[in-house]
């Protein structure tokens, strides 16, 4: 391009930013205000812009696309007389295998710049920023290295097809004393990137009418790629001339010669040019935005219309039409809003401290729970509809996900995709929308994935297929080849290939080879070849590529070399798989997930039907379309794959076909890395062309994407969440005892929870809740889920979406529709469904923080190269196991070459995600690419915790410069000297790495605390945390796993802030008062309820107030903040108690236990279960070789005994026999041997095991398994001897000894004043930070007393109790003399009338109502005020305002589950017809049980007539002996008095 040499002093302001700051959404041309030639290239998510500087090249980067920041100088000219001394001229910077690479033109001398030759750099490592040398000036002559008649060249630009190099520039045909020559553009292969291959060959001149003009000029080449499309995109006309534009050659086709001028067919009309006030467009740059998902040119105008070359550099998006040419559109206007390019990474918006203050009181609409809303089988009705979401809209639900299902539900009226289904869709979304409710619809049939009976088989999920046969050769052969097998008829040729036959016999396939070439799922992530017959191996060299030998009737005809041949005919054909769980008329094949054609297809089909449904409302309310968990197999072709793999992987597949048939194609290595290639790029496939295209296909319309990232599918799971807007993952409630692969599902709250946190996704969904028939059938109900739910917010869940709700077409019958069998009964019939608001208003306020801010994590796990297979997400899973107090999130390779970088110390990601330390575990596989990165972070301060890798991955790495290139990066990295132990400092980074490496010590070296840390935790209570940052502020969340009240004391790892608690179940909060400020870390005392959870924000905002360390009663130690050190617990308590023992104690179970193994595992190794009443910890670490523990599981249809030898429980024995209540159960060891005792009966004996048994009484722990109980139980009580049957049997006859509240004093504020409450007369002694002493005597508080009088209890109409009872006593219902009342469901009122002294109500106490044990929900009211619902236990309410002296009414209304009206109708006449076996356990529950035919009154909408049963279910869980369940107010109730201490 031909330059004034005045000009080079304009490049000093390349650096300049237009606008100063920008605002956050949009950005405006021009980018940069003076500068020419943009280089602009995206590499490992960062955007490098090369340009000139004075005396040389410079460059630049940013994470930003629209920002470039000031340049680097990396190359200074040489001094003058040299050829390239002056006249530096659009510089371009290329990455090629691990070294960057700057090509720019140079002369000695200009003007007359007639001296220009093409050199390039080469970088010393892989900085881009670092040191370069100079390589060279490069051959651009006609007739290779013919250094004397070396040609002109400026402009150089590279291109790499399918493995080869090009170089392509704008050049003189000959040298000349002028530069008003003409130019013209050329293109030579390359050896590499600083020595040509061939000669120049012309491929374009200025030959068209808009290259015409006072000097005709082809230059600036550029590559565009688009899919299979190359194109050479170019400036023409005259750069310093307001008519300078675009022009671009496109190739012919993949396969043809780049160095025929005829392979390239020039553009007839201009491609770009200028406009209006915009004008002299040219020499751009073309990338991509920063999730790849928008196509980018950046190019240079002129600033003024008379001749010059003063320019400004600009940026906009363009995309391309139907034939796969690029559309640039015309050059946008200096000033106008663009919107940021797609992923564009904004810095984290939070809300301010006092909104989230407000937001927490009063709730927040943003941060609603959500629910699965399933349309069940074509029962739908617009009533329906309407009273389901007005229902939802009541209690506090804030979005649905509506999916279609048929799960075993009779086939209704209406037709899935009929006008009337429409109809009813667009009537619920337009409800939806009234009510501001959030709308998400599966994008297909079903739950998974995407497909429909309009989806074709050439358009289906593909795999290979193939037929052999063996010839002989020396002749001609003739023969008509066997077609593959196929299936539904398709089939579509991809080869035919002839190897030699093998000498000693047929071809044997190679170890797991169906795992590897993705035809059966990987689930370890196998990479290597066990097994092979090493006399069965294909030399490359030997395969002959028959296929243009083939016509199209599979006709072979070739003459044959000498020998035996066997000849493969490969091909594709469907898979046949179909959508799951489809309804009967949405059954179809499911889409080819590698291919965008397949999936705009099905989208296509789908949002033709939906989007005018749901246009008028895309602004109300979010809309979204949802892929759910992968349950449709494997695949592993698509058509066009060969090309698509030549593309990506740079090599062509075709002689390394045979390696997908199980052979070994040149060697195990090179099989082993070409089948690594294969399900990489099958990978990238999927998640590009699957889930990326379905996420920019919903954009599109203005709806979300979600997706549940996992499950047994040809992927990478951290990858396909990547490419949605939103992920979810999933969690279960009760047992596994029929898919203990729901482990698996398990793990997928943190897998989610990582990928959004990587990727800068603030919410992460859950399919919540959800339950095997046995844990559901109506048993569950808010509290006992609020554990696993608590669970599942510490994992990282944010947005709670209710598994499931089921769609009630009728108006009032109850309970009704169900999911078949599946899930809790999150329904509007469901007894507890009003009541129920509390626990909504609970999940909001704990979404409303954990939305906010940013993760706190110290740890990034890599998840290494192995591609497809299970992600190892829980702790126990990865190595080494981080401890507890340190948490972490997953990180695969693609996140940390493309969004990661170092600084200050930490690994960083772009929306202020940050790390201490990566472990890399012990990954023995890892590309070269990725190496080479963390060699360079490692010197900018990473600290790598991990094993030295053993190799690379993939045939784009196999050679012997990079086989050196990686052992001597793995030498740099973790010394080239073996060692046990390595600690090595390289750089400001350090690499740890030693077998069975325990993290505590790494973390002592770098001197990292843990970010949580129980340290005074007296009962070994399960504590769970996580932990946000929203702004300046912390929050902590922190929840008890167990049924049992807990004080502990907390060391949280923040400096300078002061805490309060903010109580997600009331709304309220209350700044803590008694606390240790340490040096790191900040200790507080935190009381934990039952299943208790509490949020401890760190705030930088208060004034300074006093601080408690200490409180002491009568001398006692209260509460100590001063205790910062853990306490170590012994576990070993029982070593002399061996093999004859018994353990007695009363259970009241809540949901089924897992009774056997027998019911399929999935890819578990041992059998397991939660819920252990007793967890029994590993015997051999505890008492030696040769020891167990033992344990229990104890559920409502049984109990299981299970020993723990190895560190893993192993079931033991079971008996299946109901539990109703609360029961007594007793097992006895005598002489090893297991018996177990229910209520005193002896039920079942097992014989004595191999192991001495202890008992499992020892405390247990998160880090060895132990999870908690469903239900309640007493503290188990261990005899040193074998009990006798009349010893059990006096221990039954005590019965269960209900404990109270025993708590002295309250150390958190009351109602967020400065006082504390005592609870019991005393002297109490306070200890401030600076050891000043505060004596306060508390007298007179009172004894808690229980209300006793007669309570009458009042039932609804309809349900089959009589209408009023009254009780002398509180008992449980089900324990009622009256069958109506014993098989109650739903909401009965207590009341009664009870006396209050005054002196109860003096100024200075608080009095609080204590209703005991109640079953399960209630709702207070005193006096004629309402106090609130009561979910959680304990069941208290503050009624000091309400009471007064002398008489007072209470009122409390109970609900109750539908499990003991269900029970009692199966005593009633059965008017329906259902599968026999209802209620039965294990897998049979699938499919016993299912109602056969709906009742006519039921689908015509009829009220159900009367007499007989109570409830109509579509799924019958019960039988008539079944257990009944605890029912009713229990009580006690009490008064408890207290007294409050001011504190100031």
């Amino acid at each position: 391009m031909i330059r004034r040499l005045s000009l080079w002093i304009m490049m000093i302001a390349c650096s300049m930013l237009v606008n100063g700051q920008e605002p956050d959404s949009y950005y405006t041309n021009p980018i940069l205000s003076s500068g020419a030639d943009p280089w602009m290239v995206k590499h490992e998510g960062w955007y490098y812009y090369c340009c000139g500087v004075p005396g040389g090249i410079g460059i630049s980067r940013s994470r930003d696309l629209h920002k470039i920041n000031p340049p680097v100088r990396v190359w200074k000219a040489p001094e003058k007389g040299l050829w390239n001394s002056t006249c530096v001229w659009a510089p371009e910077l290329h990455f090629w295998k691990g070294k960057w690479y700057i090509f720019y033109a140079a002369g000695y001398s200009g003007p007359p710049f007639i001296h220009q030759k093409a050199g390039v750099l080469e970088s010393v490592t892989s900085n881009p920023l670092g040191e370069y040398v100079d390589k060279g000036m490069l051959f651009t002559g006609d007739v290779l290295n013919d250094w004397k008649n070396n040609r002109w060249a400026i402009d150089m630009t590279l291109l790499e097809h399918k493995g080869q190099l090009y170089a392509i520039w704008s050049g003189w045909e000959d040298n000349n004393p002028t530069d008003k020559t003409s130019q013209h553009l050329y293109i030579a292969k390359m050896d590499n990137p600083w020595t040509m291959a061939s000669g120049r060959v012309k491929i374009s001149s200025p030959d068209r009418y808009y290259e015409q003009g006072e000097l005709p000029l082809n230059e600036g080449p550029q590559i565009l790629k688009h899919g299979k499309d190359v194109f050479i995109v170019y400036s023409c006309g005259q750069s310093w001339l307001d008519t300078y534009k675009l022009s671009y050659l496109r190739l012919k086709d993949s396969d043809v010669d780049l160095l025929d001028p005829k392979s390239w067919i020039k553009s007839e009309k201009p491609v770009f040019e200028g406009r209006d006030q915009i004008f002299g467009v040219g020499h751009a740059s073309f990338t991509t935005s920063p999730d790849d998902r928008e196509y980018y040119i950046c190019y240079h105008t002129k600033r003024e219309k008379v001749p010059g070359w003063k320019r400004d550099i600009r940026l906009q998006k363009f995309t391309f039409d139907a034939s796969g040419a690029p559309c640039f559109g015309k050059p946008v206007s200096t000033g106008e809003k663009l919107p940021l390019p797609s992923g564009t990474t904004l810095p984290v918006k939070v809300k301010s401290i006092g909104d989230l203050e407000k937001d927490f009181a009063r709730l927040s609409t943003t941060a609603r729970p959500y629910t699965y809303w399933f349309w069940m089988n074509g029962n739908i009705t617009k009533e329906g509809i309407t009273k389901d979401l007005e229902a939802m809209h009541r209690i506090g639900v804030g979005g649905v996900f509506n999916l279609e299902g048929g799960t075993g539900i009779p086939k209704g009226p209406v037709t899935y995709l009929s006008s009337e289904w429409s109809e009813l869709k667009a009537h619920a979304i337009k409800e939806a929308a009234r009510l501001g409710i959030d709308y998400v619809m599966h994008n297909c049939p079903g739950w998974s994935s995407s497909g429909g009976p309009w989806i074709t088989p050439e358009y289906s999920m593909q795999k290979l297929t193939w037929s052999e046969i063996e010839v002989e050769g020396g002749r001609q052969v003739d023969t008509l080849l066997t077609q593959p097998a196929t299936e539904l008829g398709y089939y579509k040729d991809i080869a035919v290939l002839a190897f030699p036959s093998f000498k000693n016999g047929k071809p044997v396939g190679f170890s797991d080879w169906q795992l590897l070439n993705n035809s059966v799922f990987n689930h370890k992530g196998l990479i290597d070849i066990k097994e092979y017959d090493k006399e069965q191996i294909i030399r490359p060299e030997d395969v002959i590529d028959l296929t243009k030998l083939v016509d199209l009737k599979g006709h072979l005809n070739w003459s044959a070399p000498s020998g035996n041949w066997t000849i493969v005919r490969l091909g594709h054909t469907s898979t046949g798989r179909k959508n799951c769980a489809a309804p009967d008329t949405g059954v179809g094949l499911e889409c080819d997930k590698y291919s965008k054609q397949a999936i705009q297809l099905h989208f296509n089909k789908m949002i033709d039907l939906l989007y005018p449904l749901i246009k008028p409302y895309i602004h109300q309310i979010q809309i979204g379309l949802e892929i759910d968990s992968w349950e449709v197999g494997m695949q592993n072709w698509t058509s066009g794959f060969e090309d698509e793999f030549c593309e990506r992987a740079g090599y062509d597949l075709i002689k390394y076909l045979p390696a997908m048939t199980g052979k070994i194609v040149g060697s195990k290595d090179i099989t082993e890395r070409f089948l690594w290639d294969i399900r990489r790029i099958q990978a990238d496939l999927l998640a590009d062309n699957y889930y990326g295209e379905f996420r920019t296909l919903c954009n599109q319309y203005g709806l979300v994407s979600y997706c549940e990232p996992y499950d047994r599918g040809p992927m990478e799971e951290l990858q396909i969440g990547s490419r949605v807007d939103g992920v979810m993952g999933e969690f279960w409630n009760g047992l596994s005892a029929i898919f203990q692969n729901n482990l698996m599902m398990r793990r997928t709250t943190k897998l989610a929870s990582s990928i959004a946190h990587i990727n800068g996704q603030k919410v992460v969904g859950a399919e919540a809740y959800t339950s095997e028939p046995e844990s559901g059938r109506w048993q569950e109900y808010p509290f006992a889920l609020k554990a696993v739910g608590d669970k599942a917010f510490t994992e990282g869940i944010n947005r709670m979406v209710v598994h499931r709700y089921a769609m009630q077409p009728h108006p009032n019958a109850a309970p009704a529709m169900t999911l078949g069998p599946w899930g809790i009964h999150f329904d509007r019939t469901n007894t507890w469904w009003e009541p129920g608001r509390a626990w909504m208003d609970y999940l909001n306020r704990c979404q409303t923080l954990l939305q906010e801010g940013l993760f706190v994590a110290d740890l990034a796990y890599f998840t290494g190269d192995n591609i497809v297979g299970y992600t190892k997400v829980h702790r126990k899973e990865l190595n080494p196991v981080p401890p507890e107090g340190y948490d972490y999130d997953l990180m695969n390779t693609e996140t940390l070459l493309n969004r990661s970088w170092m600084e200050r110390g930490r690994l960083r990601l772009p929306d202020g995600m940050s790390y201490r330390i990566l472990v890399m575990q012990e990954q023995s596989h890892i590309t070269l690419q990725l190496l080479r990165k963390l060699r360079s972070m490692v010197e900018e301060g990473l600290v790598i915790v991990g094993a030295r890798p053993q190799q690379t991955v993939g045939l784009q790495s196999y050679s012997v410069a990079e086989k050196k290139a990686f052992g001597q990066l793995c030498d740099e990295l973790w010394g080239k000297v073996p060692t046990a132990v390595i600690d090595r400092r390289i750089g400001e980074g350090r690499i740890f790495w030693e077998a069975s490496l325990d993290l505590d010590r790494v973390f002592d070296r770098i001197l990292l605390k843990p970010d949580f840390e129980v340290v005074a935790n007296p009962n070994s209570a399960p504590i769970r945390y996580i932990h946000r940052q929203i702004g300046e502020a912390d929050a902590y969340f922190v929840t008890n796993q167990r049924r049992t009240t807990e004080e502990i004391i907390c060391n949280f790892r923040v400096k300078g802030k002061v805490p309060e608690f903010w109580n997600p179940i009331t709304g309220e909060k209350s700044r803590a008062m008694v606390y240790q400020v340490n040096e790191e870390t900040i200790s507080v005392p935190v009381r934990l309820d039952e299943y208790g959870s509490v949020f401890v924000v760190f705030r930088s905002d208060l004034p300074e107030q006093i601080i408690i360390q200490s409180i002491h009663k009568d001398y006692e130690c209260l509460v100590d903040a001063s205790n910062v050190f853990p306490i170590e617990q012994n576990q070993e308590i029982y070593p002399d108690i061996k093999d004859n023992f018994s353990i007695s104690l009363w259970v009241k179970p809540e949901s089924d236990a897992m009774l056997n193994t027998d019911n399929p595992m999935g890819y578990i190794p041992n059998p397991w279960t939660e819920y252990y009443a007793i967890y029994p910890s590993g015997g051999e670490q505890l008492y030696g070789a040769g020891h167990a523990t033992c344990g229990l599981a104890i559920g409502r249809n049984g109990v299981a005994v299970w020993e723990n030898q190895k560190g893993y429980p192993e079931i033991k024995m079971a008996v299946e026999k109901p539990i109703p209540g609360w029961s007594h159960v007793c097992l006895v060891y005598e002489e090893g041997a297991p018996h177990i005792y229910i209520n005193g009966e002896h039920v079942a004996y097992k014989t004595r095991s191999p192991q001495v048994i202890h008992p499992g009484l020892n405390l247990t722990t998160l880090e060895e398994g132990a999870s908690y109980y469903n239900g309640d139980m007493s503290a188990p009580a261990l005899f040193q001897k074998v009990l006798s049957d009349k010893e059990i049997s006096r221990l039954v006859a005590k019965g269960p000894v209900r404990e109270t509240d025993k708590r002295i004093l309250d150390w958190i504020p009351y109602a967020n004043t400065q006082s504390l409450l005592a609870w019991s007369d005393g002297t109490y002694i306070f200890t401030t930070s600076k050891g000043v002493k505060k004596e306060v005597k508390v007298e007179k508080v009172g004894d808690p007393f229980e209300i006793k009088q007669k309570w009458k209890v009042a039932f609804p109409e309809g349900l089959g109790a009589p209408k009023e009872i009254n009780l002398s006593e509180l008992i449980s219902f089900h324990r009622h003399e009256n069958e109506g009342v014993r098989s109650f469901s739903g909401t009965a009122t207590y009341t009664t009338d009870f006396e209050v002294k005054a002196s109860i109500l003096m100024e200075n106490k608080v009095v609080f109502l204590d209703l005991g044990a109640v079953e399960v929900m209630a709702e207070v009211t005193v006096n004629g005020v309402n106090k609130g619902i009561l979910w959680a236990r304990p069941y208290v309410v503050d009624v000091t305002k309400v009471l007064k002296p002398g008489k007072n009414t209470l009122e409390v209304k109970v609900t109750n589950l539908w499990t003991n009206r269900l029970i009692g109708d199966e005593l009633l006449p059965e008017k329906n017809e259902y599968v026999p076996g209802g209620g039965i356990n294990g897998i049979e529950a699938l499919s016993r049980g299912a109602i056969r035919k709906l009742p006519d009154w039921y689908m015509n909408n009829e009220n159900k007539p009367d007499g007989g049963r109570i409830t109509f279910t579509t799924w019958k869980h019960y039988r008539s002996g079944s257990p009944l369940v605890e029912s009713g107010l229990i009580g006690p109730v009490r008064l408890i008095p207290a007294k409050k201490i001011e504190l100031k």
